[in-house]
């Protein structure tokens, strides 16, 4: 094998680089495992010189300029020895060593640069064609886009400011500044065991600058790095610390040539929005969560108790009942669906400075329950995030792996051990097992591109994931529970299968959005008359 592995002095490709470069799209395209691609090298390497899968990438990341940055992490990945963590030889969190007895770090992050990375597209042209979408794009009226949106056409009448120090611009003002999502969960790694073990943590960059029917697909994804488990990341400010330096890089403008042009211009780049579940969401902004007494990053409502179980859960309805347990520093006793009370930046700037000048631990604690707040995300001083306006709610998560689930469990009288009082919601379960055999038979005719086989609703629901239950409650659900569940209950699932459908559109009118807010509110009112003090 030649020893070109570190000489990175000739920019001229050899043969052997331009093979292991196909290899490396070959093997990445089609998923093949490194057991395959060493018995595809073993098998021809008289005809075609192949190295070694880690020299593969190694060479490949060294020919990209693409060099991973290694940092010392917890071995419980509770957070990164970085900033004022990096002197640290034990977890503050767990009390774990950072380092073993050779002196050697325990566990490693693997951050992969951004810049590089995005200097790179513009080095092919129909990549730079497809990133000038954003700055082409021309409004029609409607909501197809992000940037239809009120947020991003305000933040385009914003000067950059970074630092308190203004650039003399406004956001998005060059012709390819970047628009950024990040996306970060906890995965289960294997198959198996408890559904919390080998938890890993995936940092993912989406480009919206790119047209939404491919800005979702993998070759557009830049992966930041993996947080490695076996614990889900409890410090994410430690784990975001190399991206958010990076982001204020690209906020000043970073020298980027653009091969369309052939000239230099200063690349920008903004996030705008982060994406996760509410858990993800919860860690990443260090708020109290979906479980807290003040739950929500959109708005100040706050829960109450059951009063056989005060310390059980909190209930979030629009109107408690009398003998609702509230604690002393509730805002309301029930709450306006169309005029909640909204969180703002200067409320969590306050919240935040309440909190930290609080007295004793207690009283901290405490006002960390009120304000539904336990710290400051790193994120918050980019320019273009907005803990308000870049926080979307996860759709999937809280239509299709949580209320419909909750719906067919407490059709099906599953629901936590809960009794439908004096409501008849609740389907036999012969009824149910006619509908699961019912559903499980209509996978025969349903063509493959529409959805996945559909397994038995009744016996199999394990086996239900989001793709199932979307199309399960609104293709399916409709005929199936007809004539069986009873009319009152009928109407109001199919509200929600109407509303789900406009939010599953392309495009939205702005009277759909209207029509939006009169339906969701409709349903939870409806949901709350006949099953009452359900768990958020």
């Amino acid at each position: 094998m030649v020893a070109y592995i570190y000489v990175l002095e000739s920019k001229v490709l050899t043969t052997e680089d331009i093979d292991n470069i196909k290899m490396f799209s070959l093997r990445i395209d089609s998923k093949i495992s490194r057991l395959a691609s060493r018995k595809f090298r073993n098998a021809f390497q008289n005809k075609i010189s192949l190295d070694t899968f880690y020299l593969m990438h190694r060479r490949i990341s060294r020919i990209a300029g693409i060099i991973p940055e290694r940092y010392d992490c917890c071995i419980n990945t509770c957070c990164m020895f970085v900033g004022e963590k990096s002197d640290l030889s034990m977890c503050p969190f767990c009390q774990q060593a950072r380092y073993n007895e050779s002196g050697k770090a325990r566990q490693h992050f693997d951050y992969l640069p951004l810049i590089p990375r995005l200097q790179g597209l513009f080095q092919n042209p129909e990549i730079v064609r497809l990133l000038a979408y954003r700055s082409e794009y021309t409004r029609d009226g409607n909501y197809s886009d992000i940037f239809d949106g009120d947020y991003y056409r305000d933040l385009c009448q914003t000067p950059l400011i970074i630092d308190g120090k203004d650039r003399n611009c406004y956001l998005f003002s060059g012709e390819y500044d970047l628009v950024f999502a990040l996306l970060s969960d906890g995965i289960r790694i294997f198959k198996g065991g408890h559904k919390s073990s080998a938890t890993a943590t995936p940092f993912i960059i989406q480009l919206y600058s790119l047209p939404p029917e491919i800005r979702t697909h993998l070759q557009y994804l830049l992966p930041l790095g993996l947080a490695p488990g076996p614990h889900g990341v409890k410090d994410h400010n430690s784990f975001l610390e190399p991206f958010h330096s990076e982001m204020k890089k690209l906020a000043h403008g970073v020298q980027t040539f653009n091969c369309r042009t052939n000239n230099l211009f200063l690349l920008r780049g903004y996030l705008l929005v982060k994406i996760g579940d509410m858990i993800d969401i919860k860690s990443n902004q260090y708020l109290k969560g979906p479980n807290g007494f003040s739950p929500c990053r959109r708005c100040r409502i706050q829960g109450c108790c059951d009063p056989s179980h005060r310390q059980s859960h909190y209930y979030f309805p629009l109107t408690a009942p009398a003998d609702a347990v509230r604690l002393d520093y509730s805002l309301a006793k029930d709450w306006d669906p169309y005029s909640l009370p909204l969180r703002t930046e200067q409320g969590f700037k306050k919240a935040l400075k309440c909190i930290t000048s609080a007295g004793t631990k207690k009283e901290q604690s405490r006002l960390q329950t009120v304000y539904g707040i336990n710290g400051q995300s790193i994120l918050v001083d980019l320019p273009g995030f907005s803990r308000i306006q870049s926080l979307p709610h996860d759709f999937m998560h809280l239509m299709f792996e949580n209320i419909i689930p909750g719906l067919v469990e407490l059709w099906s009288g599953r629901f936590k051990g809960l009794d439908e009082g004096d409501e008849d919601y609740q389907l036999p379960q012969k009824i149910w097992e006619t509908i699961g055999e019912e559903t499980a038979a209509a996978s025969v005719t349903i063509p493959a591109c529409f959805v996945s086989a559909l397994p038995n609703i009744a016996s199999d629901r394990h086996l239900f994931k989001a793709e199932t239950w979307s199309f399960w409650l609104l293709y399916l659900a409709p005929h199936l529970l007809k004539g069986r569940l009873p009319d009152k209950y009928y109407d109001h699932a199919i509200l929600l299968v109407d509303i789900i459908k406009i939010c599953l559109q392309f495009t939205l009118k702005p009277k759909d959005i209207d029509a939006l807010e009169q339906m969701i509110i409709a349903w939870v009112q409806g949901y709350e008359e006949y099953v009452f003090l359900l768990p958020v």
